[in-house]
Order: C-alpha cells, then structure tokens, then sequence
C-alpha cells in the first residue's frame, strides 16, 4: 500500500474542507495538483469499484464536453476511454481525490473520510 496521497487543485473549497479534515485528525497525507499531477488511468479503472457510481464517480458534475455534461456525453463510453479522458483532461474529475492505491475518497464525501479514519491513522 502506498502512502495516503490527496489530488487536489488550487482554490478548490471542497479540497480545503479535506484538507482541514485530515489536518484535525491528524492524518499524514501526501498533497499532489491534480491538474498537474494527476492520477494513472489504470489505477482509476482500479479504484472506480469503490464507488457507488464506478468511474461516474470521479465526474464532475459541472464537468462539460464540447458544452455538454460530461457525465451524459460519457454515459455510453466504455470504462477504458472515460478512465484515460479524466488523465488527460484532470479538471473533469470530482475533487478532492484520497488513495493509498487501494481505497479512495471522491470528493468531500466526509462520511466516507469517516469510515475510513482507523485506516487513514494506521
């Protein structure tokens, strides 16, 4: 397992929420820019089966393409093509992104950051 790693991009409030979250229950955590360093697309399809949503999840969802929502022009897309449209085009994900590479945390979903606090402590 590698270390709890948190994508985030600058001046995002939802990223800020987190990160305040994770700094009062002191969780070591490594910072990364999403729009720079964004995630690889195999660990994304990896990760999408943790959400309820699979990789809809990781969607923005005031993400568009071409003017569209992202989310619809996805829908009929197969796994493999959303997963590498979200590498390449990293403002479209929901953000904050939280993985150890085994478990995930897609957007300020603090129920989630919950249930997973004994393993973001460990």
């Amino acid at each position: 397992m590698m270390a709890w790693m948190l994508y985030q991009k600058p001046g995002c409030k939802a990223c800020e929420k987190v990160t305040e979250w994770l700094t009062e229950h002191q969780v070591d955590y490594l910072e990364r820019n999403i729009m720079t360093d964004s995630l690889d697309a195999e660990l994304v399809l990896k990760l999408s089966r943790q959400l309820p949503d699979g990789l809809m999840g990781f969607v923005h969802p005031l993400g568009y393409i071409d003017g569209r929502p992202a989310d619809l022009v996805m829908e009929d897309w197969p796994d493999q093509d959303i997963a590498t449209w979200l590498t390449q085009n990293p403002g479209l994900f929901l953000r904050p992104v939280l993985t150890d590479g085994e478990h995930v945390v897609a957007g300020p979903d603090m129920k989630r950051l919950e249930a997973l606090l004994p393993l973001l402590k460990s």
